[in-house]
């Protein structure tokens, strides 16, 4: 039966029918409601480049033979009442294009087909010896596979789900093969998305990595894994929230190298600031501006400018005064914690802490004596005297037995953030590594 080029103003009804022979609509267009329920096509059947102005039904539609809806369009577009939840949302988004429960026993494709509302693929079946392609089909809306039986390869590739709100995949079953290559998927954002929506999102995602990591494509793998991330982000909400878009920041979800590296050199001259600060208290101001400098450059997206940054910061404390390469030191044993000794600086400083108050009593016994025996000793002559029993020192910051404990503190908290960024710049290098 050949029915090209026909157009159908009114309402179409072929529910129920039996087609013995093949079935050609080509360029046919349909105005209205067109329904093919429970119908069977028992030959080929061709609907290339038909036109759907409204509503379809094929629910529960059987093809025998070969079908192809190459370049057809369907183009009924109609919102939803705002008023109406979820539930019977979702049931509206159904009846719009609706395949449900169709049984395909051979060749089937919706290849370069456009769906300008929601698409109802639940519950549909391919046997086995056959295949379905979606290969470059458009969706927007509602995108429904849920408990979908596919017994043969199924082709998503180049498909473009940009447009879409939700996709639904629960109970589906792609065992026999998913092509997902170039997909195009859609954008994840909490501002307009629920969490029953997002759950849909992140299974699917789910659904095509699987796919993608049985085919060994290792690239989509990874990206459909991060966009898992990010739905789980929404939907927990915070503290997970947080800690995954910190793991997106650092290190693009375990995709970087350079992020982590970068990262992990600028926190080596942070903590170099840090403990020439605590070192050097006259300079603390001088210090703390450069350091509010370094985190603002933080944010900034190119990783040129960082490294030129990080080079100047090093270069910054060879003109300030007193003991700069003994922060970088602390900053450089903090920042490579499994090959470093911190014990003999700390130990040298607090060595040199006490030194300072065995002197304090030292001169002040000395000071004591002087004054039994009323002798008047000039400024200079004590300074001999404090000069001959040995006693120098260079002045430490530590005024209080509370600061005794800010550089262990500070290397400590160094050794973690150096030991994370080691580990994202690790995994990094892994993954880089399973792509080639």
């Amino acid at each position: 039966m050949s029915q090209k080029y026909i157009c159908f103003h009114h309402k179409t009804y072929f529910n129920n029918s039996e087609f013995c022979g093949n079935v050609d609509f080509s360029k046919a267009s349909f105005k209205e409601f067109t329904q093919f329920s429970s119908s069977v096509f028992c030959q080929n059947t061709v609907f290339n480049g038909v036109e759907f102005h409204n509503k379809i039904n094929f629910f529960k539609a059987i093809f025998k033979g070969e079908v192809s809806f190459l370049a057809t369009k369907f183009l009924y577009k109609k919102e939803c009442s705002k008023e109406k939840d979820l539930r019977d949302k979702i049931n509206y988004e159904k009846s719009k294009n609706n395949f449900q429960s169709s049984h395909f026993y051979s060749y089937a494709s919706f290849s370069e087909a456009t769906f300008e509302d929601s698409v109802n693929f639940s519950e549909i079946r391919l046997s086995a010896n056959s295949h379905l392609s979606f290969r470059k089909t458009k969706f927007n809306n509602f995108v429904f596979f849920s408990s979908a039986h596919i017994q043969s390869k199924c082709f998503f590739s180049k498909a473009d789900f940009e447009n879409t709100t939700a996709l639904d995949f629960e109970g589906s079953d792609f065992s026999a093969g998913l092509n997902v290559d170039d997909v195009i998927y859609p954008k994840i954002d909490e501002t307009n998305q629920n969490i029953d929506i997002l759950k849909m999102l992140h299974n699917a995602f789910n659904v095509f990595r699987n796919a993608a990591k049985s085919d060994d494509k290792m690239q989509t793998e990874l990206d459909l894994f991060a966009k898992e991330l990010k739905c789980s982000a929404y939907i927990k909400g915070n503290p997970i929230k947080s800690l995954i878009f910190l793991y997106e920041f650092f290190s693009n979800y375990g995709r970087s190298i350079s992020r982590p590296l970068i990262t992990w050199i600028i926190s080596i001259a942070v903590f170099w600031f840090l403990h020439f600060l605590f070192l050097n208290k006259e300079c603390y101001l001088f210090v703390f501006i450069i350091i509010i400098f370094i985190i603002c450059m933080c944010f900034c997206k190119s990783i040129l400018k960082l490294t030129i940054l990080s080079l100047l910061v090093f270069a910054i404390p060879s003109f300030l005064p007193n003991t700069p390469n003994q922060a970088l030191q602390l900053s450089l044993k903090g920042a490579v914690p499994f090959v470093s000794d911190q014990t003999t600086f700390y130990d040298r400083i607090f060595a040199d802490d006490n030194q300072i108050e065995n002197e304090s009593e030292l001169t002040a016994k000395i000071t004591d004596n002087i004054t039994k025996k009323e002798t008047i000793i000039t400024e200079t002559s004590l300074s001999s005297v404090v000069k001959s029993d040995e006693i120098s020192h260079s002045p430490l910051p530590f005024d209080n037995s509370l600061e005794l404990y800010i550089l262990p503190f500070l290397h400590g908290l160094q050794t973690i953030f150096s030991l994370l960024c080691l580990f994202l710049f690790g995994l990094g290098i892994r993954n880089n590594l399973r792509l080639k």
